[in-house]
């Protein structure tokens, strides 16, 4: 199980960075709507792929996943990294 490199400051890094580019295209385009459309698409579905996929790893680590999960947000890195 990596925890080093993004994964110290978030669980799904990638996920997080295809929010990220939503939000830029967004910017770029100055298109809020469509930004916030694409959005709320988005989200529910990584909200489904993110618990399956925490399953998975709970299943294949256990004790040791259930931890980094407590001590590392999922998307937005809010607190430093873990150690």
């Amino acid at each position: 199980m990596v925890k080093e490199g993004p994964f110290r400051w978030v669980r799904h890094p990638a996920y997080t960075s295809m929010i990220l580019e939503i939000v830029s295209i967004a910017l770029i385009l100055e298109s809020w709507w469509m930004g916030l459309a694409a959005l709320a698409a988005l989200l529910p579905a990584l909200a489904l792929r993110i618990r399956i996929e925490e399953k998975a790893l709970i299943e294949k680590f256990g004790e040791s996943y259930l931890e980094f999960k407590r001590t590392t947000p999922a998307l937005i890195p809010y607190k430093g990294p873990c150690a």
